[in-house]
């Protein structure tokens, strides 16, 4: 009787023991859900700061066989900003989401720094009326945007916005909906 009590008795420090490992395993995933916020926060701002350099140019038909670096050189001269292949790291276009867009995809240009980019965007508001007539492409003409890439990432419906109360309060970064009552 004693050698299976003392079995039993080993038996249920043993049993002890794995429920005290499983218990503190359990509290340390219990601050996860905050732990993955902060993570999808940390994503979206580097994948942010990965696209600081794009400009998406959007509305210029597409041409079999275009070569879209001359096109972005040759927007740059009629901007009167003139770049060199140099101040192009990537240029690409991307498919739209839905198969039935009949607009021409656009355009997303990586540039080499955030100063080249910024001053192609300037230059690029500064011409009125750029059209697709002014870069030489054939065919009825279109007005041509430049615009900055920003991301809109949804991970765990995060968005990131840059707001302000009046225009005299300071600027706030909204990545949560609790970061609203920054500005209140």
């Amino acid at each position: 009787m004693e050698r299976a009590l003392d079995a039993i008795d080993s038996r249920q420090d043993s049993l002890d023991s794995e429920l005290k490992k499983i218990k503190n395993q359990v509290s340390d995933t219990s601050n996860l859900p905050s732990y993955v916020q902060q993570l999808e926060k940390k994503i979206a701002a580097m994948e942010q700061q990965s696209r600081d350099c794009n400009v998406e140019i959007v509305n210029i038909p597409e041409r079999r066989n275009e070569n879209l670096v001359d096109l972005v050189m040759k927007l740059g001269s009629i901007n009167k900003h003139e770049l060199s292949k140099n101040d192009i790291i990537a240029i690409h276009r991307v498919p739209h989401a839905g198969q039935q867009d009949t607009r021409p995809k656009n355009v997303i240009v990586k540039f080499s720094t955030r100063v080249t980019r910024d001053n192609f965007l300037i230059s690029s508001r500064a011409v009125k009326e750029l059209n697709t007539e002014l870069l030489g492409i054939p065919g009825t003409s279109h007005k041509v945007y430049s615009q900055p890439m920003w991301v809109q990432v949804r991970l765990g419906q995060t968005w990131y916005l840059l707001a302000r109360k009046s225009e005299t309060s300071p600027v706030v970064a909204i990545r949560s909906e609790n970061d609203f009552k920054k500005i209140k």
